[in-house]
């Protein structure tokens, strides 16, 4: 008797322990796929983006040349993903139905066959269209990240996982590529899956460093960096660390900062929010240097600063209005404090701010417009439309979406350096715990142990000895 055929199994995540991030300006890849390899094929690509803001049109990949023969996606001025076909430099885009949340890993499956194009977005049909401007014969050209190799409308934000298939996947085997937002090997067949042997290219970004990224399937369809998108680990399926108090950030005070995927505008909004930053200044130039805020620079903004006369200063802003900011006096250089402002949404016209220095409240302020939203992006090391770099150390971040009590604010300071993911003695706040910032020697970011909001490194920040 034959015996039975062995199951086939479930989709299991994969660890992977790299991504890129692309600033926006010039940094993209190219690939050494051929897609006239494939020509007017059946065809079907994955990709895995985390948008950083919702501005300009950038293009998360072409497959051939938009002056001659492509496909390719981007996103337009109206947040939406866009297909973008053209033969013999002729012809247009047609626009998703989504618009995808920014500061958040999405994946996205785009399948051709004939002139049909289906988008996924999170594993969920957003596009089903029919053109006869489908069926280009893709030229040789293979981009990641960029329109053209000038370059052009390159991506703000973070890319991993592009694959490629000679074939289309259907529903269930975009579900099961998409496994609840845990990336899978798409190598291996597994229920609901069975492309592995129409994969051309499978790249993982798992190097961490160098200028390439490795093709996983064996066919040599490799990534190369152009003009140095940074490597770090913040994946969708990133491994947490433990906790540890050992490290803290060295800012430079001239080019140093770090870019957080936070998304307070949505997370926050016009709701409560508590502020915690420990950070310390490495002199009292008389000059302002900043080691958090979050906003858009004029408005709707919530910030830490050591301001020209060297005092220590919580400030907010809404819609309008002045800026309405509370001292707290000099800090001594080269130690750290504990700076927390808390926000509250009194009514319909008022807000309250209060700012505190190692447990003690410098002040309070109630006034119109401080209910208003709080804007991304938000910004570790410098003010957030450029400038006022911080020149000192940053531990840790925390934000809660609630007012901690007087007695937790005091804790923050009396338990020292503590995980806030666990509450302990007065402190009971974990639950509302947004986000936890500490660096843990992962590549190029400063971890959230709460969310997703890892703060990828620009310029050169440094991790050293703490405390």
């Amino acid at each position: 008797m034959q015996a039975a055929a062995a199951p086939i199994p479930a989709a299991t995540a994969i660890t992977n322990v790299g991504c890129l991030y692309f600033g926006g300006s010039n940094q993209y890849c190219t690939s050494a796929f051929d897609p006239s390899t494939i020509g007017t094929g059946d065809l079907s690509v994955e990709l895995w983006f985390n948008s950083y803001d919702n501005l300009n049109t950038p293009y998360l990949f072409v497959l051939g040349d938009l002056t001659g023969d492509a496909l390719g996606m981007y996103r337009n001025a109206g947040n939406q993903l866009d297909v973008v076909y053209r033969k013999a430099g002729s012809g247009g885009q047609v626009a998703t139905s989504t618009l995808p949340s920014v500061q958040r890993w999405h994946q996205v499956v785009m399948t051709r066959t004939g002139t049909t194009i289906k988008v996924y977005l999170d594993a969920v049909e957003i596009l089903d269209s029919t053109d006869a401007g489908f069926d280009v014969d893709m030229d040789a050209a293979c981009l990641l990240g960029a329109s053209a190799a000038t370059p052009a409308n390159t991506w703000y934000g973070s890319i991993d996982f592009f694959r490629g298939w000679n074939a289309v996947l259907d529903q269930a085997a975009v579900t099961g590529l998409y496994n609840g937002g845990s990336p899978v090997d798409p190598s291996t067949e597994f229920q609901d899956y069975g492309f592995q042997d129409n994969l051309q290219f499978d790249n993982r970004f798992e190097e961490l460093s160098g200028t390439t990224v490795a093709d996983e399937t064996g066919n040599s369809n490799t990534l190369t960096l152009v003009n140095t998108p940074v490597w770090n680990d913040a994946a969708p399926n990133i491994v947490l660390p433990a906790y540890a108090a050992t490290k803290t950030l060295d800012l430079d005070g001239s080019t140093d900062y770090l870019l957080p995927f936070m998304d307070l505008e949505s997370d926050i909004g016009t709701g409560d929010i508590t502020l915690y930053v420990r950070a310390s200044w490495d002199s009292l130039s008389g000059v302002a240097e900043c080691p958090f805020a979050s906003g858009n620079g004029t408005s709707n903004y919530i910030s830490f600063f050591k301001n020209s006369g060297n005092n220590r200063v919580a400030q907010m802003k809404g819609d309008s209005g002045s800026d309405r900011a509370i001292s707290g006096g000099a800090p001594s250089v080269s130690t750290f404090y504990d700076l927390v402002v808390t926000r509250s949404y009194d009514d319909a016209t008022n807000g309250t701010m209060e700012f505190f220095i190692d447990g003690v409240s410098q002040g309070t302020i109630t006034a119109t417009n401080l209910n208003d939203l709080i804007k991304s992006i938000a910004y570790v090391g410098r003010w957030t439309n450029g400038g006022l770099y911080h020149n000192g150390k940053v531990r840790c971040v925390g934000i809660w979406d609630e007012i901690l009590t007087d007695d937790e604010i005091t804790a923050i300071t009396t338990l020292g350096d503590h995980d806030f993911r666990t509450d302990s003695g007065d402190y009971a706040s974990q639950a509302n715990l947004l986000h936890f910032l500490v660096p843990l020697s992962q590549t190029n970011i400063m971890t959230d142990l709460r969310g997703e909001a890892h703060a990828i490194y620009q310029s050169s920040p440094t991790e050293v000895s703490y405390p």
